[in-house]
């Protein structure tokens, strides 16, 4: 801005700077929602379009305003949202199943915005909705007031529960005889659930650690069946070699005496029974 030249060559910028032949020149904001600090700033001015107008006068009381004067200088700030929203869901994790059909889940996910209180939130299953057998991916949307947008996804997995078993008789084996193996998974409510999908296997070694059953194995006359009527498995296992056993225990021999340890693996959730280690059986001289 500049005073006409007869009334005091004063001026004033849109950045806030003023000068004149009077060192003395004082600067008005009209705009109650604009912070000024020696020269004119946006900080504090709410979302949306601000129109600030500036006027200045010296101490002889020449104004921007007067009569034959440059004029008072206008600017417009726009203050925008370009954030998106800022999602928190939980790391993945594991539920047990209800049944073979799947369980219902629930989960906590939260949405903030540096704007808007409330910003919108979907997530897709829902929480509290059954979610099938297996793994889920949960995908979460958020969008503010402006139609900034943000996703973020967390994996849920449903699968079988506690394990049940092994079961078989706790006493001494006699080489080469066949030993029953029970073994099964529970659901949440700890009944023997449906397993009939988990496609187990059963895997045997020795005290060495070397592997006497491979899985998915079957020596001699073993054999692995579903009982749909007690929801549980069965293997009747042989206590024979088998094809890998190497030369010290030629296919369809006796095992040799000793302990075993015997593991089963759903090739399905990769879930073992025991849950953690091994069962051992003895197989006496």
């Amino acid at each position: 801005l500049d005073l006409a030249s007869t009334i005091g060559n004063v001026s004033v910028t849109a950045g806030g700077a003023i000068s004149d032949n009077d060192a003395a020149v004082d600067l008005i904001a009209n705009s109650a929602t604009l912070v000024a600090s020696g020269g004119i700033g946006a900080a504090g001015n709410a979302l949306g379009t601000t129109v600030t107008t500036l006027s200045a006068s010296d101490s002889a009381g020449n104004s921007t305003s007067d009569s034959g004067a440059s004029g008072d200088v206008s600017f417009t700030v726009i203050v925008a949202d370009v954030s998106a929203p800022a999602i928190t869901v939980p790391d993945d994790f594991s539920v047990q199943a209800d049944d073979v059909s799947g369980a219902t889940v629930n989960y906590s996910v939260t949405v903030i915005d540096n704007a808007d209180t409330a910003p919108s939130l979907v997530c897709s299953p829902a929480s509290g909705t059954l979610f099938a057998f297996g793994a889920t991916t949960v995908t979460c949307d958020a969008e503010d007031a402006s139609g900034n947008t943000a996703s973020a996804s967390f994996v849920v997995t449903v699968e079988y529960g506690s394990a049940y078993g092994i079961e078989f008789s706790k006493g001494l084996v006699n080489p080469g005889s066949t030993v029953p193996l029970v073994f099964g998974w529970r659901n949440a409510a700890r009944d023997l659930m449906d397993s009939s999908g988990a496609d187990p296997v059963v895997t045997a070694k020795d005290e060495s650690g070397k592997i006497v059953l491979n899985p998915g194995e079957f020596p001699g006359n073993s054999d692995l069946r579903w009982d749909a009527a007690g929801n549980i498995w069965k293997f009747n296992w042989q206590t024979v070699c088998s094809a890998t056993s190497g030369d010290d225990c030629p296919e369809g021999a006796p095992l040799p005496a000793g302990t075993y340890y015997l593991q089963v693996t759903s090739r399905a959730t990769g879930q073992t029974i025991p849950e953690k280690g091994f069962d051992t059986i003895t197989i006496k001289d």
